[in-house]
């Protein structure tokens, strides 16, 4: 069974991914540079899909496909500082094989990649509807439950509200600035909810 291929999350990731440990010509300036082959490898591993080839000058370029859309996830090599080669264009999108990929390539370096890329994929990010708020949990919930108090029920509009309890050093805010609202509750105390500007 394959993970789910979300395109933004994995290019994010990967970032966080790739060192001198999955390619001898990572830098801190490029760090996809060199990278394609063993990343269209592992993508293709986690994720399914299929694996496509481009002919550069002198070396064939690796990327991915799902679903029939194109998905270079090593194309910022051909853009940032210290580029080797301009991108494709066009593309030629050559089906091909993880074999192919990974001829030449040191296993260590497909582990290496594959290895950090899944402890990158435990991370669980979210945000609001809106999309104003993104955060991440460096750590699974302590615990998440439903309660369908009537209490619960008004605050979210919803038949039960969904609550995860998590430790407060283990939420990462990445985007946006939350408000805190207080209401009130039937105690009598008031209750703070962290929500996205729009929704205050």
């Amino acid at each position: 069974m394959h993970l789910k291929f979300e395109d933004e999350q994995v290019r994010r990731a990967l970032q966080a991914s790739w060192s001198l440990k999955t390619a001898p010509q990572w830098s801190q300036e490029n760090p996809a540079n060199g990278q394609c082959n063993v990343t269209a490898a592992v993508i293709h591993d986690l994720f399914g899909g299929e694996i496509l080839r481009t002919p550069m000058p002198g070396v064939l370029h690796y990327y991915n496909q799902f679903d029939g859309q194109r998905a270079d996830l090593s194309d910022s090599q051909f853009t940032d500082p210290g580029a080797r080669f301009a991108a494709p264009d066009p593309y030629e999108d050559q089906p091909t094989t993880r074999e192919a990929a990974l001829e030449g390539i040191p296993e260590a370096e497909y582990t290496a990649l594959r290895s950090a890329l899944l402890a990158e994929m435990e991370h669980y990010e979210g945000g609001c509807d809106c999309g104003t708020i993104r955060y991440r949990l460096t750590s699974a919930p302590l615990f998440v439950h439903c309660c369908h108090c009537t209490w619960c029920q008004r605050e979210s509009g919803a038949a039960f509200a969904l609550n995860a309890m998590i430790e407060a050093d283990r939420v990462v805010l990445l985007a946006g600035e939350p408000e805190i609202v207080d209401t009130p509750t039937i105690s009598g105390k008031r209750q703070s909810f962290i929500v996205a500007p729009s929704a205050a």
